[in-house]
Parts: structure tokens; C-alpha cells; sequence
């Protein structure tokens, strides 16, 4: 069997949305992990630098390797707040609507129980 050997270069600033989408947006916080702890020379505390905008990677000037730039990324942090914000409202809107519709089905239950609509074990049933 003939063996060859495919050569490649990979954009820092590319891996870098890559990883952060992958973590932030899509919720595959494992994969964006694997993907940039394989990066040589890129320890665990850089990698998570990277991911919440503390740092970001980079070519070489040859193109060829890639580099950890410690600079802060501004506008994807406020980005990130901005994102974190908004799923912090949707989960808490999510919780009161699963609040309302509990309370909803309890008061439904309660008066059929004072009605003789159903008896106990059919509201247990319901409740399983």
C-alpha cells in the first residue's frame, strides 16, 4: 500500500470562531476543547483564554504555525455578554412558563377533584 502525506495550514483567527462557536453557540463545549487542546503548544489555561476572548490565535509570519496571541477580544467579549444575557432571560422565561402551565394543570386537578371529575388514582396517573 502507497503512502502519502498531505500537507496543510490551518488559520488561527478561523480555529479561533471555530472554537468559540462551537462552545458558546452550539453547545459542544467537549469538541471545541478536543479541537484546540491538539494544537500544540497551546496549554488548557490558554485554551479556555482563547474560547472567552482573553486571548485568540494566529498564523506565524510564514503562514505555516499556528500562535497564541494574549490580547483581550473587546467586541467578541461584549458579544459573549451580550449572548449569555439573552440565554439567561430565555431559561428564565422558559422556568416561569413551566411555572405557569404546573400551577395551570394543579388548579385543573383541584377543581376536578372538588367536581367529581376524576378521583385520586386517575390524578396520580396524570401526574406520573
Amino acid at each position: 500500500m502507497e503512502t502519502k502525506t498531505c500537507h496543510f495550514t490551518v488559520d488561527g483567527e478561523w480555529l479561533t470562531d471555530f472554537v468559540r462557536t462551537r462552545y458558546h453557540y452550539e453547545d459542544a463545549k467537549e469538541h471545541a476543547m478536543s479541537v484546540i487542546t491538539c494544537v500544540k503548544g497551546i496549554p488548557l489555561e490558554a485554551a479556555y483564554a482563547v474560547i472567552n476572548g482573553d486571548a485568540r490565535l494566529g498564523n506565524d509570519k510564514t503562514g505555516d504555525l499556528i500562535t497564541l496571541i494574549r490580547e483581550p477580544d473587546e467586541p467578541f467579549k461584549e458579544a459573549l455578554a451580550q449572548h449569555l444575557k439573552w440565554k439567561a432571560e430565555r431559561e428564565a422565561k422558559r422556568k416561569e412558563q413551566e411555572l405557569v402551565e404546573q400551577n395551570a394543570l394543579a388548579q385543573l386537578l383541584e377543581k376536578a377533584k372538588k367536581e367529581g371529575w376524576m378521583t385520586t388514582q386517575e390524578m396520580a396517573k396524570v401526574l406520573a
